[in-house]
């Protein structure tokens, strides 16, 4: 078995790496096809931008990392108790309900 998983990870990665490379040439086709028809003022302002972008995006991943991060804490610091006290919670709730319902009703069980 272990002979077989030497087997296939050349291939595998063979198989990766040329359908990689063949993703990598038609991305560059299809770009150079849409910056061919876009005038140049607008390819300048669009290198610009994704310089820019390039330069923050870092930044910015530890920044929505952090806001996840953050959520799913505060989430759970709000939720877990709220939805553990519920289950406790509901049938003493729904016996009172019923009690006020059957006083409502004038239901009284002769003593």
């Amino acid at each position: 078995n272990k002979n077989d998983s030497e087997k296939d990870s050349p291939s595998s990665s063979s198989i990766w790496d040329k359908l990689s490379s063949n993703m990598e040439e038609i991305k560059e086709d299809v770009s150079k096809k849409v910056i061919s028809k876009l005038p140049a003022p607008l390819v300048e302002f669009l290198t610009k931008v994704l310089t820019k972008l390039k330069e923050i995006l870092p930044n910015v991943k530890i920044a929505v990392l952090s806001f996840v991060t953050g959520a799913v804490v505060m989430l759970t610091a709000i939720l877990v108790p709220v939805y553990s006290s519920v289950e406790t919670l509901s049938e003493p709730v729904t016996l009172f309900e019923t009690i006020l319902a059957d006083l409502d009703a004038g239901y009284v069980d002769p003593v």
